[in-house]
């Protein structure tokens, strides 16, 4: 199946790294793993777990509202961290943009280290998309 369509948020990298910030196949949108990066590309947040979650989730709420679509929308999310006890403190700001919401088929997983020093976390997200949802 053709893709219809991708979504960068920063182009260059994105580019020069060969990935897309989120692909739509069909009824589906792949969201990259997705760092706590501001449009400078700059780190968000350096070492902090909770701004750079909160920064994560605005990145991936702007991706899914390209699309016409929301967290009520996501239904299944992998989460990488440099310290699960560090997330665990910092899951009320998950909490916030899934509230009301069925939340999604979850995976937490502590890795080692990441793409630049200074990330504690990344997040990768799939969401099922309607018919009227924009390609």
């Amino acid at each position: 199946m053709a893709r219809a369509s991708q979504v960068f948020h920063i182009r260059d990298a994105e580019k020069d790294l060969g990935f897309a910030q989120a692909v739509r196949s069909g009824d589906w949108l792949f969201v990259s793993g997705t760092c706590s990066v501001g449009a400078d590309n700059q780190v968000v947040a350096p070492g902090d777990m909770r701004g750079q979650l909160e920064q994560i989730y605005q990145l991936i709420e702007k991706t899914l509202n390209a699309h016409d679509a929301s967290f009520a929308d996501v239904v299944k999310e992998m989460i990488f961290v440099s310290d699960i006890e560090a997330f665990r403190s910092a899951l009320p700001v998950r909490a916030k943009f899934y509230d009301g919401v069925a939340p999604p088929a979850a995976t937490w997983i502590e890795v080692s280290r990441f793409m630049r020093p200074d990330f504690v976390i990344e997040i990768e997200v799939t969401a099922e998309l309607t018919a009227g949802a924009s390609a």
